[in-house]
């Protein structure tokens, strides 16, 4: 089988090429490196270049989302027809922060793409297997149980707002969850929130119930969830009962709807 690998580095960062090759050609190193998430679908790590085991040269530690191979037919799809999550991931953080919003520094991507040889470099039925996704890892903790934060009452009016303002730029976040959000208080007592786990994103939405889709799973706690709308209503200039109503609608479908598949699981023994 012929393997061909697709590196994309950030320009303002050249000095990331290192470690993207490393890891695209050899693998997730041992090595100076800590596992963040490891699931079904995708692998997190941190590697730390700054101990000179991997590469000091970029003096950072390095966040890589190793995503699985893809299950026949999207390995071809991803191959031929979509851009990889890896791909997407990147071009999403370079968008986001070209329209003002925080993501950790987009270093590049990486893939790797397989097939029968058959003549020169080309491959018969290229496919995709492995894909990498790199960038800075930043010392945040998640959003998760942000209801019981200290600072909540000033946190939550920014936070609608930031919502707000995400939905004023057209931008779907399809899994805006706690554990895809972080936040960081300033010096001046604002915030700044940040975004990882971009694949899954659409820019120019103007479709508003598409939009408040973003409530769905981001607390399963009604309470809270009808004074953050309030906040966002706030923040947006719209009707505060109608907005809290939309909220609630979607993630009250959202949790039924997990609920029938956790319950189609159980049923066929999964």
């Amino acid at each position: 089988m012929a393997t061909k690998h697709k590196i994309v580095v950030n320009p303002s960062v050249p000095h990331a090429r290192a470690i993207i090759e490393k890891v695209t050609c050899g693998g997730l190193p041992e090595e100076s490196t800590t596992t963040v998430y490891k699931g079904r679908r995708n692998t997190l790590v941190d590697i730390n270049c700054s101990d000179g085991a991997i590469d000091n040269s970029t003096g950072m530690h390095i966040n890589v989302k190793a995503f699985r191979i893809p299950p026949f037919p999207n390995d071809f799809v991803y191959r031929s027809f979509r851009h990889s999550k890896a791909q997407r991931s990147y071009n999403h953080a370079l968008e986001l922060l070209r329209q003002g919003f925080h993501t950790p520094l987009p270093l590049g991507y990486s893939e790797c793409r397989q097939g029968i040889r058959t003549f020169g470099k080309h491959g018969l039925w290229p496919r995709l297997t492995r894909s990498y996704y790199f960038c800075e890892q930043l010392p945040l903790a998640n959003f998760r149980n942000w209801e019981q934060r200290p600072d909540i009452d000033r946190l939550l009016p920014a936070f609608g707002a930031e919502i707000a303002r995400i939905h004023r730029a057209g931008i779907w976040f399809r899994d805006f969850s706690p554990g895809n959000i972080m936040a960081k208080e300033t010096a001046g007592g604002s915030y700044e929130f940040y975004y990882v786990d971009l694949n899954r994103m659409e820019f120019n939405v103007t479709d508003r119930r598409k939009l408040m889709q973003m409530f769905k799973s981001i607390t399963f706690n009604d309470e809270w969830l009808d004074k953050l709308a309030s906040e966002y209503a706030l923040a947006a200039g719209t009707d505060r009962e109608k907005t809290v109503a939309m909220a609630i609608k979607a993630a009250h479908d959202y949790r039924k709807g997990h609920q029938r598949k956790e319950n189609f699981k159980h049923l066929i023994g999964k």
